[in-house]
C-alpha cells in the first residue's frame, strides 16, 4: 500500500505547532515489518528544523526514530503490532 498526505499541526501551549496522534488514526494500518517512509523538507530546506518522533507509549514508553531536521528523507520498518504514535 501507498498513502501520501500532509497533516495540520495545532499549536500546542509552547507556542509551537504540533502533531501527536496514533500512527492507525491517520489512515495508515500498519503491521509487522512494513515499512514507513518520512520525507520532509521545511520551506525547501531553508526553514526551521522539524522535530519528529515514532514512539510508543505500552507496556513502556519507546522512542524507534527521534530525527529534527529541515528536510528528511528515510525509512522505518515497523517491528511489531504495538499501538505505535508520530509526533511532529
Amino acid at each position: 500500500m501507498y498513502l501520501n498526505g500532509s497533516f495540520v499541526l495545532r499549536a500546542n501551549y509552547t507556542g509551537n505547532n504540533t502533531l501527536h496522534a496514533y500512527i492507525s488514526t491517520l489512515g495508515l494500518p500498519i503491521g509487522p515489518g512494513d515499512v514507513l517512509v518520512r520525507a520532509w523538507s521545511a520551506n525547501p530546506a531553508n526553514g526551521p528544523p522539524i522535530y519528529f518522533e515514532i514512539h510508543r507509549h505500552v507496556p513502556n514508553y519507546t522512542v524507534y526514530i527521534e530525527v529534527t531536521a529541515d528536510r528528511a528523507n528515510n525509512s522505518w520498518t515497523v517491528p511489531g503490532s504495538d499501538p505505535y504514535m508520530v509526533y511532529w
